[in-house]
């Protein structure tokens, strides 16, 4: 609960400073938890290497182990994941939003 406030908090305050730098960090942040850090964690329960009650493979089949991603501002399908994100959080606090691609990418590589 208090992390969630503590998210609201940081949210308010981004509002407050209208700096589209800080939706694309919020955006850069929600690629990483969904794409690295959840993964690190999930294979930290259930390495590559686990078995099941029976000692079968955990991941066989249709249950293929995941590989986590590492932020990289010149892969397509990453930048447009964090640019797409930060404008959705720029539109939902009401601030202005960004499509100049060279000045993304340059906010990109800063974060």
């Amino acid at each position: 609960m208090l992390a969630q406030v503590k998210k609201m908090h940081k949210l308010l305050d981004l509002k407050k400073s209208a700096n589209f730098q800080g939706c694309i960090q919020v955006a850069r942040q929600v690629f990483e938890n969904y794409y690295d850090h959840a993964i690190r964690n999930l294979l930290g329960v259930f390495p590559v290497d686990h078995l099941d009650s029976h000692g079968q493979p955990f991941w066989s089949g249709p249950k293929r182990a995941p590989s986590h991603l590492t932020f990289d501002s010149n892969d397509e399908l990453h930048f447009n994941f964090v640019v797409s994100c930060a404008n959705l959080v720029a539109f939902n606090l009401k601030m202005e939003g960004c499509s100049d691609v060279a000045k993304l990418r340059e906010m990109c590589q800063k974060s």
